[in-house]
């Protein structure tokens, strides 16, 4: 896992998930692929890129604010990583 940290109010200003955001995420089943969803819509706006699909590319922060904001425990991202091949 990568360490990138970003100011709080930076996380809180660009990674903020909408009504909107929370509506499609909520269309995803299980935990796993609603946080491995919402951490790469996080991902994408902090960064402009996606994450590396390929030994997937995770930081620490974007994950633990995605899965803070939709109450699910970060240890989820570990059954998302186990179906990487349906990412």
């Amino acid at each position: 896992m990568t360490t990138l940290r970003y100011s709080h109010q930076y996380l809180i200003d660009i990674g903020r998930f909408s009504s909107t955001d929370l509506e499609k995420i909520g269309t995803y089943r299980g935990h796993h692929n609603r946080l491995g969803f919402a951490y790469q819509l996080v991902f994408v706006r902090l960064l402009n890129y996606f994450p590396k699909q390929k030994l997937f590319e995770i930081i620490e922060d974007i994950l633990a604010f995605s899965a803070l904001q939709l109450a699910i425990d970060n240890k989820h991202i570990r059954a998302y990583l186990k179906h990487q091949q349906h990412i």
